[in-house]
């Protein structure tokens, strides 16, 4: 929980580590000055508390079985009279549960939990919700809603550049030197079948790419990274046909660890700046998105990144991710290539397409953008930074005003 008053910066707090960035870039001071509220409290998923299998960030005993309410108690008045405004604002995934999915079980790689409904009854009983709102940045297509709390779909995580502008150079008419730009920091499932898939059809051949063996299990010594790739892959691939040659590729990969700290995931523009200098060598970039659901989406910093450094992307993550993007007003590649992958049943026969895809594009002509893919990276970066803006901008102000 943090507490927000309209004259002092906020303070840094575990429940809410990216707001500061949010308060420079989409101008909280300047909302907070004309603001009508003295105070914000803000609550966001409790990292720092105990995370395990059956209730991850034990998020059920908080915000289901209201914890939270014990914090914010003393803010009651405050809130029921407008002096102080209440706002659930959600960086990630957990935060509601769509119309397709059930809560509890397993959405892609994370578990899907109904903090909306479960919140919603609390505020209405205690008659919060007129100075209140709930944001997330998950897609809220297909989403029962209270029409007197809509969810606002407000994207932190994607709007991590937008403070920074157009600073990049564009680097139009560059002839590449390699294929593919692909980077991964931690290795979920989908990444490591993705990996593996990409490693068994030769295409870290003529690539750029990362992929961090950061996981709290490795970490801890509780695997090697044998076992760890035999446990995740699980369901994916028999064990007896697993790659592991894989590892090799990726160990002896160490020309970009040091552009960012896997650990602390701390996206700043001088990482971007130094990720810059090495995909303009790429035609295109492979983004493996945060999830792999098949009934939500939610689009991250990666798929962003991609566009802020004005490249093409194919895309491995949630189904429907493709037309996530266009509903935020961007263009996708489809006039150039088959993107008919977005929209497959399971992220197994997703990334198998893709793979095909880009083996398919690698045979092809890529050494240089023609006119149509120019025009597709242009229009997106433009975008980004000019009307997309303005729409998160209007939004932001909606979570708080």
């Amino acid at each position: 929980m943090t507490v927000l008053n309209n004259k002092i910066h906020p303070a840094s707090h575990p429940d809410f580590e990216h707001f500061d960035e949010n308060y420079h870039s989409l101008g909280f001071l300047e909302i907070s000055r004309t603001s009508s509220y003295e105070n914000y409290l803000v609550l966001n998923t409790p990292f720092h508390l105990p995370n395990t299998g059956l209730d991850v960030f034990s998020q059920i005993e908080y915000f289901k079985n209201g914890e939270y309410l014990k914090r914010i108690d003393p803010y009651f008045d405050d809130i029921r009279q407008g002096r102080t405004k209440l706002v659930f604002f959600f960086v990630d995934w957990w935060g509601f549960r769509n119309d397709a999915e059930v809560s509890g079980k397993n959405s892609g790689n994370l578990i899907t939990y109904d903090i909306y409904n479960w919140v919603y009854h609390h505020v209405k009983r205690l008659g919060l919700i007129e100075h209140s709102s709930f944001s997330s940045p998950v897609s809220t297509q297909n989403t029962t809603q209270h029409q007197d709390w809509p969810i606002i779909n407000y994207n932190e995580a994607f709007n991590r550049y937008l403070d920074h502008g157009n600073l990049l150079e564009h680097h139009d008419g560059v002839e590449f030197k390699n294929f593919m730009f692909y980077l991964n920091r931690r290795p979920r499932s989908h990444r490591l079948y993705a990996l593996h898939q990409v490693y068994n059809a030769g295409l870290l051949n003529n690539a750029q790419y990362t992929f961090h063996f950061f996981d709290e299990g490795i970490q801890a010594n509780l695997y090697t990274r044998e076992q760890y790739i035999e446990k995740f892959l699980n369901g994916w691939i028999e064990p007896e046909n697993i790659n592991y040659n894989m590892l090799s590729a990726v160990q002896e990969n160490f020309e970009h660890d040091h552009i960012y700290d896997a650990s602390s995931d701390v996206q700043t523009f001088s990482e971007l700046e130094k990720l810059h200098q090495v995909s303009k060598e790429c035609f295109l970039e492979l983004v493996v998105e945060y999830n792999c659901s098949d009934l939500k989406v939610f689009l991250t910093e990666k798929i962003a990144r991609s566009i802020v450094l004005n490249k093409p992307f194919v895309v491995i993550g949630d189904r429907g991710a493709l037309e996530e993007i266009k509903r935020y007003g961007f263009k996708t590649f489809n006039s150039i290539w088959d993107e008919s992958y977005d929209q497959l049943n399971t992220a197994k026969e997703r990334i198998d397409a893709v793979i095909t895809l880009l083996k398919q594009i690698k045979q092809g002509y890529w050494k240089t953008y023609n006119r149509q893919i120019q025009e597709i990276i242009d229009y997106n970066n433009h975008w980004y930074f000019t009307g997309y803006r303005e729409q998160q901008q209007l939004l932001f102000e909606k979570v708080f005003n």
